[in-house]
């Protein structure tokens, strides 16, 4: 497999978050109010906000998940991962233009709660974001450290500690709005991946001969795409967390409140096309994996998409 050295790894990463503080110094907290600089204000286009959308959703679960989800469940993986997930973007629609009705001045969902039930509703919403919060950086970070464990001779921890510190320091910058912008960018970058690495990958495996080739690697369910299993395991239990997931998630919620109000709709909806396209590409790798007999390292799936990279970009 091939590594970068140490030298130009750390140049990689000072690059990418030396070009995401360059963006966000265009929007300093110096040019914007207090309110503006913690929860942005309801005036953010269509493009920026249906990005900042799609790519806050595409976090490093769904990197990671679709493809384990891909390579373990076979042809119907992937299908079940990206289809939930983005039909969770769009099941938080309703919900958000009925709370834009109801209090066209809020900023926050938590706003709401207080409003409408009282500061213990708001505690505990509060709360369950913080706790959701910790979980996410914590698998942020590992991806993160993942990917710099395998792809240079860095370790895992130096890999954590670079991308924590990276985030924090731009965000810490320019706040939200500096959130939504660098959306932006990460968006172009994945699909990107999506469009372009995806179909390099493929043909680097020998393209559709991998199929005819590959079959014989995946057992009786993973080669159904309507297969039980992959329905019962990943299907149903994804798609009760979406339904359970979509209220309250503050999140996509912050954006609806960012979002002009009559983009509300359009922004959603080409979220959740986005969001399902690219993720379902994604899990797509892992799939390839299992069509050509790709071991993951130490036996861990995350190790997946960095380890295809490693061994055929």
């Amino acid at each position: 497999m091939f590594q970068f050295s140490t030298s130009t790894i750390l140049l990689v990463l000072f690059a990418f978050y030396g070009l995401t503080f360059l963006f966000t110094l265009s929007i300093g907290k110096k040019q914007e109010n207090a309110d503006g600089y913690m929860v942005s204000n309801g005036s953010v286009g269509f493009s920026m906000s249906a990005a900042s959308m799609t790519a806050t959703w595409i976090w490093a679960a769904s990197f990671y998940a679709a493809a384990s989800s891909g390579y373990k469940y076979g042809l119907s993986g992937a299908i079940h991962y990206g289809f939930w997930g983005a039909l969770m973007i769009l099941f938080i629609y309703p919900f958000g233009k009925r709370f834009r009705e109801l209090a066209p001045n809020a900023r926050t969902l938590a706003e709401i709660m207080h409003a409408r039930h009282g500061s213990a509703s708001q505690m505990i919403l509060a709360s369950s974001n913080i706790v959701g919060s910790i979980i996410s950086l914590m698998v942020n970070f590992t991806a993160a450290g993942a990917l710099v464990d395998i792809l240079s001779p860095l370790n895992f921890t130096e890999g954590v500690l670079i991308a924590g510190s990276g985030v924090l320091i731009y965000t810490f910058w320019s706040g939200f709005r500096s959130s939504v912008f660098t959306d932006f960018g990460q968006l172009m970058a994945m699909m990107l991946a999506a469009v372009v690495i995806i179909p390099m990958l493929f043909f680097e495996l020998d393209g559709p001969d991998l199929f005819t080739q590959g079959m014989s690697n995946l057992t009786i369910e993973q080669a159904d795409f309507f297969s039980t299993t992959a329905i019962l395991e990943q299907g149903a239990p994804f798609f009760v967390a979406v339904l359970a997931y979509a209220i309250g998630n503050q999140t996509i919620a912050q954006r609806l409140f960012a979002v002009r109000e009559d983009l509300i709709k359009p922004s959603f909806i080409t979220a959740t096309i986005g969001y399902g396209s690219i993720v379902i590409g994604l899990g797509m790798l892992g799939l390839l994996a299992l069509l050509a007999g790709v071991q993951p390292i130490d036996g861990d799936l995350n190790n997946l998409i960095p380890q295809m990279a490693a061994t055929y970009l």
